[in-house]
């Protein structure tokens, strides 16, 4: 009988708990929902972290250690780390911690615009694409089809190897060019899904335009999609640049990224094995906050889970 009554207890105790959730600012409920998945909280952790340190690093540096990322001292050469040099110093004496906060900037730079650029055009080309369809659609599904056909990474290498140096505009635009075919047929597909849902047909019905539809029925519905796409896209940008950057295509000297940092590490793997675990790490620990970010917002933002499990 007591066994009986607490679960009841338990269920009505539920049912209120749901019932105070439905009721909350729509942005609390989002709030409670991300950070529900502890991941991708520890992930945004990580992740300010690391804009900080690209932020205000440099002025730290400058500030605590009396150096910057371009200062060389050629006695120090290989240094294990110290007190001057908390990490101790690279094959030219230069403070490894400057070098990496440095490198950790240029990354995250090359990765953001990236997924600025590419997601402008995907949008672009994917809502043009979902909204006319008919021979526009068509003709616009074959370019991006034989865009897509094209080995991404080969033919990064291509353009690559044809440019005698890479800025950081440069690199941003080489990868943003090749890039933006994926959330452009996320967009193409979102735009056709909703633009058949009644509500739309219902504004259409009344006299709206289509351009009013778009902007406040559609692309509202299809911001979502793009904030998860955005998140899991910039670890993806951040992996190719880094990439590029090891094969020695990417930023040039004197500034270096994170894949720069590491391919200047490969001779001294044995003999300085910092040099190369640092910046592979730091690589590691970012694409994995951008990941789990992205999983975390996908969590929040279904509208499947707007009650509470």
């Amino acid at each position: 009988m007591t066994d009986s009554v607490d679960s009841r207890a338990q269920v009505d105790t539920a049912i209120v708990n749901k019932l105070h959730t439905q009721h909350q600012p729509a942005w609390r409920r989002l709030v409670a929902r991300y950070t529900a998945h502890r991941l991708a909280v520890v992930s945004l952790f990580v992740l300010v972290i690391y804009i900080a340190l690209a932020i205000w690093g440099p002025w730290l540096v400058r500030t605590t250690l009396n150096t910057d990322a371009q200062e060389i001292h050629a006695g120090m050469r290989n240094r294990p780390p110290s007190t001057e040099h908390p990490l101790g110093n690279d094959e030219l004496g230069r403070d490894l911690l400057a070098r990496l906060i440095d490198a950790i900037r240029i990354t995250l730079i090359v990765g953001l615009l990236v997924v600025i650029v590419s997601n402008t055009i995907g949008l672009l080309v994917g809502g043009i694409a979902g909204s006319f369809g008919g021979v526009v659609d068509t003709v616009l599904m074959v370019i991006l089809d034989t865009l897509i056909a094209i080995p991404t990474f080969y033919l990064l290498l291509a353009i690559a190897s044809y440019a005698s140096e890479f800025s950081v505009t440069g690199i941003v635009l080489v990868i943003a060019l090749t890039s933006w075919m994926g959330i452009a047929r996320i967009v193409r597909a979102d735009f056709i899904a909703l633009k058949k849902r009644d509500y739309v047909l219902a504004a259409r019905s009344l006299g709206a335009t289509q351009w009013w539809v778009i902007m406040r029925q559609i692309m509202p519905n299809v911001v979502p999609t793009i904030l998860v796409a955005t998140s899991l896209s910039v670890g993806h940008a951040i992996i190719i640049e880094s990439a590029l950057s090891f094969l020695g295509l990417g930023v040039n000297t004197p500034r270096a990224s994170l894949g720069t940092l590491l391919s200047r590490a490969q001779q001294y793997v044995w003999t300085a094995p910092r040099l190369a675990i640092l910046p592979g790490l730091a690589i590691v620990l970012i694409v994995l906050a951008f990941n789990y970010i992205g999983d975390g917002l996908r969590e929040a933002l279904d509208p499947r889970l707007n009650i509470d499990r």
